[in-house]
């Protein structure tokens, strides 16, 4: 056990290190990104673009996406909507904009995401609030996907590190189009995969066909170069996951506890990366909220609590090798939001 916290504490140094200079995301959807212009102001293009495709092409192509991926021979959909994890059972509800609520609600309940078109002519900007819905359906959208290929579900958060920090290099993000990130998300979760597993891949051709034939092979591997070349191969980020089993070998856990424990976190930090506000927060410090949430509700079959002495023992440590402070104001804050999602979620 002392090895293991031993490697433990060094694979943290460098993972604090790595997310505090390689994988910082800066804040695209900061208001100074989109003050510049009116919201439906023309202006002139800066990038060739695509016409957007019409609200029934984007029905059909995204219909398509659902379809496709049920046609697969792995898990039976019934049972990923019975799972508390499933990525439809995660669809964020942190600063969606009450205009969209009912839409999400929609996707859910009908098995399909919503096909509103949200832009509707090339010389409208994009609003920040059309940015995070589009972020929340692709995010929703590539846990489906993930689940269905078998792949590992933190590959979710690699792409929307790669996807964030790739738009975040954008000068005039309130530019990109609907279909532009499809593309870019598409894209990032498809280089996720390959980072992830070498034997699971997302074949290519199924992103083409869940696009229902709108995004192209050679779109894809001309974005993918485009994408490596902007973050100079930068592809393995420290996810809040990755952190979470680290910081839980600073604890001492049973077996059963540990397993509780990650059970919540898995739940409460994709929650989280669907949270568009969250997008400049630091990965470790939505770990320690996840992990202060499942301590302080633990309720397992090890025993009722987890001791309040292993609990200071976990801050002196997080402060002495993470330089994390619990007491945080970023910290403290994402505990009060990520226990009222706990609270809603599994109270009785």
């Amino acid at each position: 056990m002392a090895l293991n916290m031993d490697q433990a504490v060094e694979r943290i140094i460098a993972m604090r290190k790595q997310e505090d200079t390689a994988y910082r995301c800066a804040d695209y959807l900061s208001l100074q990104n989109f003050n510049s212009k009116q919201v439906g102001e023309c202006t002139t293009e800066k990038r060739p673009r695509r016409s957007s495709p019409s609200p029934l092409h984007m029905r059909l192509a995204l219909d398509e996406c659902i379809r496709f991926m049920d046609t697969l021979s792995m898990v039976p959909l019934k049972d990923i909507v019975d799972e508390p994890h499933s990525a439809r059972s995660v669809i964020s509800d942190f600063d969606t904009p009450c205009s969209k609520r009912s839409m999400m609600k929609k996707c859910k309940s009908t098995d399909s995401f919503s096909t509103v078109a949200t832009v509707s002519t090339t010389e409208e900007r994009t609003t920040r609030g059309q940015l995070r819905f589009w972020r929340g359906q692709m995010c929703t959208w590539s846990y489906t996907v993930v689940e269905r290929f078998g792949i590992d579900r933190d590959a979710v958060a690699i792409a929307f590190s790669i996807l964030d920090r790739y738009i975040a290099m954008d000068e005039e993000p309130d530019t990109i189009t609907q279909e532009e990130f499809q593309l870019m998300s598409m894209t990032s979760l498809y280089m996720a995969a390959k980072v992830m597993s070498f034997s699971r891949n997302l074949p290519i051709d199924a992103l083409v066909d869940m696009s229902r034939g709108y995004i192209h092979a050679e779109e894809v591997m001309a974005m993918e170069v485009k994408m490596l070349t902007a973050l100079d191969w930068r592809l393995s980020p420290p996810t809040a996951m990755a952190f979470v089993r680290e910081f839980l070998f600073l604890l001492p856990l049973s077996e059963i506890q540990r397993q509780d424990l990650i059970a919540v976190c898995l739940f409460l930090t994709e929650r989280a990366l669907m949270d568009s506000s969250l997008i400049t927060c630091s990965p470790s410090s939505i770990a320690v909220a996840a992990i202060l949430v499942g301590i302080y509700n633990y309720e397992g079959q090890d025993g009722p609590t987890i001791p309040t002495s292993a609990l200071d023992g976990f801050e002196a440590k997080l402060a002495h090798h993470a330089n994390i402070k619990m007491c945080s104001i970023a910290i403290c804050k994402l505990l009060d939001r990520f226990d009222e999602v706990y609270q809603r979620q599994w109270a009785s």
